[in-house]
């Protein structure tokens, strides 16, 4: 990138697939910076946010996002604020009781992953969990936060940006540090051995996540256990 003092982009990097910034890829830093870049590999500045971002996804255009339509959505996690940024650099912040650390939109058809960092495992939940949650905005709190799952829907409810947070099922088990999740076609390789379900959770109608596991075998071919 040009300058100094860039940060790096550990936070997230995520290709726009709706259009709004011509397909580009975008990409938010350590230090709070913004920045798409095309595919001839020409970085374009839009924001200095000064602090440390990590999280992102593109909302599409449309009216069911309220003021996040057609804008990159930003988590701030040591603030506890989203951030907005449209395709010319202006600039919204939202403040949540969620320390984001991850933003996603529900893909149909796509089953969802995430890396439960400090149990060391990948959870997963297949696309039909996600039933009539297509396009919804999913926050992750690494920390966890007011839910045990650590998962929550973001949504605009006319006013004001709202969160509704997933909860955990009796008996089930709890995802202790989320780091970063995604949505991705199914199964991505993985076969259990020995064990007729795989290590998994999922979301019923009613926002209760459910986990299930332990499991062993492997992922395009190499070992794993849980």
């Amino acid at each position: 990138l040009p300058g100094d003092n860039n940060g790096i982009f550990r936070g997230s990097l995520v290709h726009d697939n709706t259009g709004v910034f011509n397909g580009d890829l975008i990409g938010v830093t350590t230090n709070g910076q913004v920045w798409r870049i095309n595919s001839l590999g020409e970085p374009t500045y839009l924001a200095g946010l000064g602090t440390h971002l990590e999280g992102l996804a593109v909302i599409p255009n449309l009216e069911r996002y309220g003021p996040l339509a057609g804008k990159m959505l930003i988590g701030a996690e040591q603030q506890g604020i989203v951030y907005s940024v449209s395709a010319d650099g202006q600039v919204q912040s939202y403040r949540t009781d969620v320390n984001v650390e991850d933003i996603d939109l529900v893909t149909p058809g796509y089953d969802f992953y995430g890396v439960d960092y400090a149990n060391s495992r990948i959870l997963h939940a297949p696309s039909s969990s996600f039933s009539g949650l297509d396009g919804e905005i999913l926050a992750v709190s690494e920390g966890i936060g007011y839910s045990p799952s650590g998962l929550y829907r973001l949504y605009w409810d006319g006013t004001s940006l709202k969160s509704e947070a997933f909860s955990l099922d009796g008996g089930s088990e709890s995802p202790a540090q989320w780091e970063h999740v995604t949505f991705a076609p199914s199964k991505l390789g993985v076969t259990i051995q020995n064990d007729p379900q795989d290590p998994t959770f999922s979301f019923t109608r009613n926002n209760v996540l459910v986990i299930t596991g332990p499991g062993s075998g492997t992922v395009d071919g190499i070992p794993f256990s849980n």
